[in-house]
């Protein structure tokens, strides 16, 4: 009988916890780019540059983004739990680290990205990046986009194949990811990029320049780090060229401190 009693119990509490590991629940994600102002000088970019395309773009959205303070639930996504939200003013501890990058001899802040999304799958794999296009290149010849449209119809009325997207090289770019499984997780995949020697040094009348010149006349520092993270703490992922300061928080009003260890 006691074996009995102390089986339902602990059958009791064990539905109890998976309830809450599995309770809805959202956070937001600030990340502060930086970069040193004396990098290492025995360094060795790449000279291909990553297409992160296919990463989910929030600012290519046509959609408002959310101007919430953090720590207070937004209204915005509130009617889709799983939205994933761009929001554009800084918190104030992110805005404080900004202040204080700016005025600091070593450092330089270059980018602020923040966003909303819960803590269930599907996680998303969000790209950051800042405005700067260093330049753009299409997927495949005219000729070619042509042939996939097909025939220009005989009415005059515009073919149905929308014509393929630009891919965008920015100054800035990479992706992010903020997932949730047993604990709080953040990887990111971030390249800072810059003119080739080759390209700063070319003569002026030269036909190549970064505005036009494809991937190759560019120079690309990684970061790539996964980590285990916790709300309310300001993480630095640091590289011998530029680093991230994020700061993840919960949104919910009525959170507790549980999902400091999540």
């Amino acid at each position: 009988m006691i074996y009995r009693i102390f089986l339902i119990l602990f059958s009791i509490l064990l539905l109890s916890s998976q309830e809450v590991q599995g309770q809805e629940r959202r956070y937001r994600i600030e990340l502060l780019v930086l970069s040193h102002l004396d990098p290492a000088s025995d360094l060795m970019p790449g000279t291909e540059l990553t297409d992160y395309s296919a990463a989910l773009d929030l600012l290519a959205r046509t959609a408002k983004p959310i101007d919430a303070p953090a720590g207070s639930a937004a209204d915005g996504p509130a009617a889709d739990p799983h939205a994933v939200v761009w929001i554009e003013t800084p918190s104030e501890t992110m805005q404080l680290a900004w202040q204080r990058l700016r005025s600091s001899s070593g450092f330089r802040p270059e980018l602020y990205f923040s966003w909303e999304q819960s803590n269930q799958q599907p996680f998303p794999l969000v790209r950051v990046h800042d405005a700067a296009v260093l330049f753009e290149e299409e997927p495949f010849p005219a000729s070619l986009a042509e042939t996939a449209a097909g025939p220009a119809p005989q009415t005059g009325v515009a073919a149905a194949t929308p014509a393929p997207a630009l891919t965008r090289y920015y100054r800035i770019d990479g992706a992010a990811s903020f997932r949730k499984t047993r604990f709080l997780h953040l990887d990111l995949d971030l390249e800072f990029r810059a003119p080739a020697p080759s390209v700063i040094d070319a003569p002026a009348n030269t036909a190549v320049t970064p505005a036009i010149s494809p991937a190759f006349a560019f120079e690309a520092h990684a970061l790539q780090q996964s980590r285990r993270v916790q709300t309310r703490e300001i993480e630095y992922f640091d590289g011998p060229v530029f680093g991230v300061l994020a700061l993840i928080t919960r949104l919910e009003a009525e959170a507790d401190d549980t999902d400091l260890h999540d």
